[in-house]
């Protein structure tokens, strides 16, 4: 993992894990935001690419949640905080592929930049 991503990264992480307590904490069966993920096939066979599969579910993830969506920073309004969400951070860890131009970067360097 390069250095400025896996700075970018840790910034991210920090990020979430200080969302402001007065957000819901959910118990993990109701979170909003699911990232205990594993890689759907279907979606894979299509995509053919393990981080495209997450950058699609991202997108499924956070687009209700997305605001000022013709901006070139989109804002995340979020509704809960905690492991669930944080969760967010090994999974583009672990399908992030190595290259600036993966859209999982992106989404790193746009959240946490």
């Amino acid at each position: 993992m390069s250095e400025p991503f896996r700075v970018q990264l840790s910034a991210l992480q920090h990020l979430l894990q200080h969302i402001l307590d007065s957000l819901t904490l959910p118990q993990q069966s109701e979170a909003v935001y699911p990232f205990a993920h594993s890689i759907d096939q279907d979606w894979l066979e299509k995509i053919e690419s393990e981080g495209g599969v997450v950058n699609h579910d991202l997108e499924l993830a956070f687009a209700d949640h997305i605001v000022q969506k013709d901006t070139l920073k989109r804002l995340i309004t979020f509704h809960e905080h905690g492991p669930s969400l944080e969760g967010v951070i090994d999974v583009i860890e672990k399908y992030w592929d190595g290259h600036p131009n993966d859209p999982l970067a992106k989404w790193v360097e746009q959240y946490a930049g």
